[in-house]
């Protein structure tokens, strides 16, 4: 459906914080079957690599190739009022977010996100 000028193809996104530090671009994505937390983001809230549980998931993107996850972490995070701690896998990847939150998390706190609302 084509809405003309509205930028409904824009992805959702939040700020938010991981272990108590601040990160920005937080994508909500109810399409993800997975929560990810990108490596950079990772040391930005100085997280330690040790902290990391092994799994065997492999991610795969929109171009089919898939790489596996360094890791499995369970994280704090924050917004507003919600506070939640989603397992997360870490990838070592170029992302245009800080953190993406699938339908796990999602899921897990019945939230339905919206970026017409």
């Amino acid at each position: 459906m084509l809405l003309g000028d509205c930028k409904h193809g824009i992805p959702l996104y939040y700020t938010g914080y991981v272990q108590e530090v601040k990160v920005s671009k937080i994508q909500i994505d109810p399409g993800s079957v997975v929560n990810i937390l990108p490596i950079q983001t990772m040391n930005h809230v100085s997280l330690m690599p040790r902290s990391l549980n092994e799994t065997g998931v492999k991610i795969h993107g929109y171009g089919g190739q898939g790489s596996r996850a360094l890791g499995k972490i369970k994280i704090k995070y924050q917004i507003d009022d919600l506070i939640a701690f989603p397992d997360c896998n870490v990838v070592e990847a170029q992302t245009t977010y800080g953190l993406l939150l699938g339908r796990p998390w999602t899921h897990e706190n019945h939230v339905i996100p919206s970026t017409l609302h």
